[in-house]
């Protein structure tokens, strides 16, 4: 499994991220986890991986989060791959492989995940989380392509003018919906832009009162994950006057399913 996302620490990156955790010990005392040993472990059940070692990581980030073009990186990452893994085609073969990847990472992990393709390697499925600049380069089609990204509503008219001191968040600032007294406010550092090829694009609703637009981006880097995946690949949509989702196992609600905005799911 490939897991690639922005920051030279890798899979500190990862680790960070998804964050720790209580849990109650056999011996009845709690104690803290890394949120990320139970993901792994979600990981091995899910995509029949039989150890850490299996695990790759990579960092598919420019400088900055400024300086490249999706497809630039897409590019970057299928010369990574021949650099990396031309060597060990041989050893890959009869093999499944997976990617995880978050922001500039979706981009640069589909550059690597294409290259395996071109050469008769499998790629099972490659999960993209908040996906950036996905307008400016295409998944391969026979690499099953999952985006995810998420979404809040507030009555808050402050967010509009935070988010406007920064300059990267202009080219999204024209997608800020209004329903009645309710933004709707889609991760500020992507946007609302469906990857080409993706087999599906759902942004997840979430209604955690402690979520706000400056923990947006990274909120999808969570142990629930493969949760909201298996939501994503079941849901239906029953499209009418007003357009609602079938339900899911795991009572994940969906702002948007590809193109078509789940009406049932915005607040009046």
């Amino acid at each position: 499994m490939f897991n690639i996302a922005p920051g030279g620490g890798r899979e500190y990156y990862w680790k960070h991220l998804f964050g720790k955790s209580k849990i109650k010990g056999q011996n009845g005392k709690n104690k803290i986890i890394n949120d990320i040993d139970i993901f792994k472990e979600s990981a091995y059940r899910k995509y029949k991986i039989s150890s850490n070692q299996n695990i790759f990581y990579f960092d598919g980030s420019s400088l900055g989060g400024l300086t490249s073009s999706g497809d630039a990186r897409k590019k970057l990452g299928k010369e990574t791959a021949k650099k990396k893994l031309a060597s060990l085609l041989g050893t890959m073969k009869g093999k499944k492989y997976y990617f995880i990847s978050h922001s500039e990472g979706g981009a640069f992990a589909s550059g690597i995940a294409e290259y395996l393709v071109e050469n008769g390697i499998e790629v099972g499925e490659h999960i993209t989380l908040s996906c950036d600049e996905a307008d400016e380069f295409e998944a391969h089609p026979k690499v099953p392509t999952y985006q995810l990204t998420p979404m809040y509503f507030t009555k808050d008219d402050k967010v509009l003018k935070e988010l406007a001191n920064y300059a990267r968040f202009a080219s999204h600032s024209q997608q800020i919906k209004k329903y009645g007294n309710y933004y709707a406010i889609v991760d500020w550092m992507v946007g609302d832009y469906q990857l080409k090829n993706s087999k599906k694009y759902g942004i997840i609703k979430i209604n955690e009162e402690n979520v706000d637009w400056t923990t947006l981006h990274t909120y999808l880097i969570d142990k629930r994950l493969f949760e909201w995946i298996d939501d994503l690949k079941e849901v239906i949509l029953f499209v009418g006057v007003n357009t609602s989702q079938g339900a899911t196992k795991n009572k994940t609600n969906f702002y948007k399913i590809n193109d078509t905005f789940v009406t049932n799911n915005i607040p009046k």
